[in-house]
């Protein structure tokens, strides 16, 4: 037989197994590429879907659109003076912030976009409402009653500096000017009152002065397992307080002399402490540098941002809401530290809807709990409330040096919402050393629940950064287990060891 059609016949099978092999590849190259590509476009669309949901069947863009009416509920709109030539006025619309909720749980937007989301819905409706308003609001101007005008988005309001003679013309405003799709929404008129000077979480002091030797908070900060191998990543974390403006001339903060400030009151950016140390010594507590013999800060390396919303020391709704717009401008907060509370103990929830829209932007508002004692009508806004029916608004209590309860810290179940119990979680708030900004090197012995707040923050710093894919309610989630599992007191290391097994057996499942 001849061998040559033999070879030829070989020849041929190989050449047919590399083609078929060949085709093979392709083929399981175009598939694994057309997966990815559905993915792709599945996420895309989940994010056109669910923007698509929000501003329901918007025509344009979601940065363009302006159909708000859809997709918002009425507000009852007001005027509020809140000195003699400063008004603020709260449009009638606002977002829908449990639709919202309840559409970005459902989404896979990242924190960013998210954050970026939120930010663009409060202007364009805060824009929109003003274009409703816009030819009265021009004939006041001219006509010299309005001398300045500033939006304030978060709450959808309008800060108007006006001329003191024409306060009656600004009280008109809304009677006077319909909007001309919101003619159905009600309007209210506060008359102007005086600010509270009862302070709604004072200052506690083993001793007036300054004290010339001061103990470190090394017992404190160990109990609840901050330890400082924890800084490494801090600066990927960014940590706002909300109180009576910072000082950074104490030797503690000098390494911030690049800490930005704003001062909504006087409309400036100085870094300026004007409550008697109160914002200072809460800021000492987080960011104190530890180089002078003494562990004072929790986390140095972390980034703050301070602003002056209690400039006299007490609770005013304008200066506090003009704090928190300005934060919901920042491309990144990760926690805001509020050491106060409202004045009153009714069940005021005025500051809710902005918590909430901070909470949707991905920055987690913290309060503390108070020191009222033990009983139930001394509860105060806004720790009466959650922000979510599902999620808590976290309020901090403090412990003694044994980890005892303070005595005077607030602790009860309120009347507002039967679901909430004050505080949330406890942690370390009795005999702490903090930075005060009379001196360079002075520092002042304090107990409260206002140093308390410090310590939630910082341990909430650590777990963002370490667990940089969980998203925030999970993070609280982490910390209130682990704080259940040590009498309520927040306790780090155990609320690492949840969220550890937790991502191990997510990583398992999938």
């Amino acid at each position: 037989m001849d061998a040559t059609p033999i070879f030829a016949t070989n020849h041929w099978i190989d050449q047919f197994k590399i083609q078929l092999q060949c085709r093979f590849v392709r083929l399981l190259t175009f598939t694994i590429f057309f997966v990815i590509l559905i993915n792709a476009n599945t996420r895309v669309v989940a994010q056109e879907l669910m923007q698509k949901g929000i501003v329901n069947h918007c025509q344009t863009s979601i940065i363009k659109c302006t159909n708000f009416e859809t997709f918002s509920v009425t507000h009852q709109k007001s005027i509020r003076f809140i000195e003699d030539n400063v008004a603020l006025l709260e449009f009638g619309l606002r977002l829908d912030v449990d639709q919202l909720n309840t559409q970005l749980k459902a989404s896979n937007l990242n924190k960013s976009d998210q954050r970026q989301l939120i930010q663009k819905l409060t202007h364009n409706l805060n824009q929109t409402s003003i274009q409703h308003h816009a030819e009265h609001l021009t004939e006041l101007e001219k006509s010299g009653a309005i001398v300045s005008q500033q939006p304030l988005t978060i709450s959808n309001g309008l800060l108007i500096h006006f001329r003191p003679k024409r306060k009656v013309d600004i009280a008109n405003f809304f009677t006077q000017s319909k909007p001309k799709s919101q003619t159905t929404i009600h309007s209210a008129y506060h008359k102007p009152h005086e600010l509270n000077t009862d302070s709604a979480d004072t200052l506690i002091q083993s001793k007036n002065q300054a004290i010339s030797v001061a103990a470190d908070n090394d017992k404190a900060l160990n109990s609840i397992g901050i330890f400082q191998e924890r800084e490494k990543d801090a600066k990927s974390v960014t940590i706002a307080l909300i109180d009576s403006g910072v000082s950074t001339h104490h030797q503690e903060l000098s390494h911030l002399n690049q800490l930005l400030q704003y001062n909504p009151k006087d409309n400036s950016f100085e870094v300026k402490d004007t409550g008697f140390g109160h914002g200072t010594g809460v800021l000492s507590l987080m960011a104190g540098s530890n180089q002078h013999n003494l562990r004072i800060g929790a986390l140095p390396q972390a980034n703050y941002i301070s602003c002056n919303g209690l400039p006299s020391g007490s609770y005013n709704y304008l200066w506090v809401i003009s704090c928190y717009d300005w934060l919901l401008q920042q491309p990144d907060v990760d926690i805001v530290v509020n050491s106060w509370l409202q004045p009153s103990m009714t069940c005021n929830d005025e500051l809710l809807y902005s918590l909430r829209l901070l909470w949707l932007a991905n920055s987690i508002p913290i309060f503390s709990a108070g020191n009222f004692g033990q009983e139930a009508i001394t509860t105060r806004d806004p720790a009466n409330f959650r922000l979510f029916k599902s999620i808590p608004l976290i309020t901090v209590g403090a412990t003694d040096t044994e980890g005892r309860h303070l005595p005077e810290s607030s602790h009860a179940s309120q009347q507002c919402d039967d679901s909430v119990e004050v505080p949330t979680v406890s942690a370390p708030g009795s005999h702490l050393t903090v930075a005060s900004p009379f001196q360079a090197n002075s520092y002042q012995q304090v107990s409260g629940t206002s140093f308390s707040v410090a310590y939630v923050a910082t341990a909430l710093a650590v777990l963002i950064y370490t667990f940089p894919d969980n998203t925030n309610l999970e993070i609280i989630q982490a910390l209130l287990a682990g704080a259940s599992q040590d009498n309520g007191v927040i306790n780090l290391t155990k609320s690492i060891q949840i969220l550890e097994e937790s991502t191990k057996a997510n990583s398992q499942n999938q």
